[in-house]
């Protein structure tokens, strides 16, 4: 009897040791692609090797002046990892679809950038379409779950 605890004892706490294995992946190198396609020039690509925990420059576009970083972490608070993709556009603003530069992703490996209307003092009471500068594509193994949903399982 005692010889059957002791086995589901240790049955019980092995997984949590596998757990937490998986959890500490700072550090971690990875190699990824990136592409820029800008509406009125060729592709620009790019292919990195980044770390989960430190932001990784991910490409530079010259002509349009735009560059972009990937930072991929792990969650403090579950077991899974967050990906953020970060927008610098020099000397015009610059921005995704959610009017924003950087923005925590999930599943998706598509997304358009925007220039940034006119900021003035006013505040226009009907939305303006934005002129479309490029669309961002990337290419990112399997790193592990997704807190956003969509990762690899």
């Amino acid at each position: 009897m005692p010889a059957i605890l002791l086995y589901g004892l240790i049955f019980l706490l092995a997984p949590i040791n596998v757990a937490a294995a998986e959890e500490s992946r700072d550090g971690t190198t990875f190699s990824m692609q990136a592409a820029f396609l800008p509406q009125d020039d060729d592709p620009v690509i790019n292919a990195a090797t980044c770390k989960i925990g430190q932001t990784c420059r991910i490409l530079y576009e010259k002509q349009h002046d735009i560059g972009l970083s990937l930072e991929v972490w792990q969650n403090n608070d579950h077991p899974c990892l967050m990906q953020k993709i970060s927008l610098d556009c020099g000397l015009d603003d610059c921005s995704f679809e959610s009017g924003r530069s950087e923005m925590n992703f999930g599943g998706n490996r598509r997304f358009t950038v925007f220039e940034e209307p006119e900021s003035g003092v006013e505040t226009l009471l009907v939305l303006k379409a934005r002129p479309k500068i490029g669309d961002v594509l990337l290419i990112l193994p399997a790193l592990g779950r997704n807190c956003l949903g969509r990762g690899a399982q």
